[in-house]
């Protein structure tokens, strides 16, 4: 079972504790057994999409740390240490040249 933490205001809390009392429920009953639902519900055309979107493999994208434009396949590059990062930063061919 997946599990996550939620962080709510004090002002949305009160709002749903509010609600939960007036049903007689938890705040945790309340969002598992009402919120939940209602906004999968009202939101289920977007988790099709996102579903459908999901379906196709992720591509990473690397960036090129000096001009920020994308590093395409079949570009030659190479990978800088940089201090400010404190990783290894993928650069353009020509634009390690350009700062050797």
């Amino acid at each position: 079972m997946s599990k996550f933490i939620m962080s709510l205001g004090d002002g949305a809390y009160e709002v749903l504790q509010l609600e939960a009392t007036r049903r007689w429920i938890s705040v945790q009953e309340l969002l598992r057994a009402v919120i939940i639902p209602e906004w999968v519900g009202q939101y289920s055309d977007a988790q099709k999409a996102l579903v459908r979107h999901m379906e196709h493999p992720l591509i990473p994208i690397k960036i090129c740390q000096s001009c920020h434009k994308s590093i395409l396949d079949g570009e030659t590059w190479r990978l800088r240490y940089d201090d400010k990062a404190g990783r290894m930063e993928p650069l353009h061919e020509k634009c390690w040249h350009s700062l050797s």
